[in-house]
């Protein structure tokens, strides 16, 4: 088939319908977990000095 050009696999996935639907799906369910999370993140704020002072290193060896 001679003149015809494929799209990209990336390309074709992202503008398929079905894709398209639960993505939209997904966008809206994080949009309405958004203030739950916000609300942890504020009970973690208390540590920020802490995580702030703790370099890649050391939270590595912790880590481990």
């Amino acid at each position: 088939m001679q003149g015809v050009v494929a799209k990209p696999l990336h390309k074709q996935i992202a503008e398929h319908k079905d894709v398209t639907k639960i993505v939209i799906q997904l966008n809206g369910i994080l949009s309405g977990m958004k203030p739950d999370v916000n609300e942890v993140l504020k009970e973690f704020k208390v540590f920020e000095e802490l995580w702030a002072s703790v370099s890649n290193h050391s939270l590595k060896v912790m880590l481990l």
